[in-house]
């Protein structure tokens, strides 16, 4: 384990009132993706941050950590309490608002893992590889919004540079992604008030992009809830 993640692996152990263990496990495809770690709570209190693929664990541990470790110092979460009435609409709906959620908490992982270099050449590789091997290119389907979204993390992770290839490989996605990655781009996101705000901005400019595709509104910012970010005088 790099230095900097150890360093970091015992700062989150600092924050968390429980046992903390780390299970590295599985084998190495050579792709990073984001369902390569979870969490994972025991009965006892023990938390588990779990890695199933060792391509890269400083990469994948790092990222895993971090969301925890913003969680601790009070930058807000995502929470859902309303329901449609229809369940494959309330997945829609969740499965949207995280999306966007996460891509704006990722830009603040990915800029403390440029800070501690772990985006490598290999790591940056390796991200892309995984990109390419989940996002087909654009077709006559009905994927362009899970297109939009997974672009909006990439260009989010490469600072808003994709290489030739996979930009010319979403040509309707990548514009409106690039308009949602400028909206995040353009805010403040290293204070809880600043992913607050920014989350909010980037959900109701969802709508409107998926609006000129056609699609209903999804009206995230009402199904899906920020908790909120009270300063130090509340």
């Amino acid at each position: 384990m790099q230095e900097d993640v150890e360093t970091l692996l015992n700062e989150v152990k600092e924050h968390y009132d429980h046992p903390l263990e780390v299970d590295i496990s599985g084998e190495a495809s050579g792709v990073l993706t984001h369902d390569q770690s979870h969490q994972q709570l025991k009965k006892d209190g023990t938390l588990v941050v779990a890695v199933t693929d060792t391509t890269n664990v400083d990469y994948t541990l790092s990222h895993e950590l971090l969301h925890l470790l913003f969680q601790m110092k009070g930058y807000p979460q995502l929470q859902f309490h309303l329901l449609s009435g229809d369940p494959q609409v309330d997945d829609q709906l969740y499965a949207t608002s995280t999306s966007l959620y996460n891509a704006a908490v990722h830009m603040l992982v990915v800029a403390w893992q440029r800070d501690h270099n772990l985006l490598t050449d290999a790591a940056v590789a390796q991200v892309l590889a995984g990109f390419k091997q989940n996002v087909p290119a654009e077709a006559d389907d009905q994927l362009v919004i899970y297109r939009v979204l997974s672009l909006l993390d990439l260009l989010g992770f490469s600072n808003g540079e994709l290489p030739a290839e996979l930009a010319n490989a979403y040509p309707q996605a990548l514009p409106l992604a690039r308009e949602l990655y400028d909206l995040l781009d353009a805010q403040k996101l290293d204070s809880p008030f600043g992913l607050r705000r920014a989350v909010v901005h980037l959900l109701a400019r969802f709508d409107t992009v998926i609006e000129r595709l056609g699609y209903q509104p999804t009206n995230d910012a009402e199904f899906a809830t920020l908790t909120p970010v009270l300063s130090h005088r509340q």
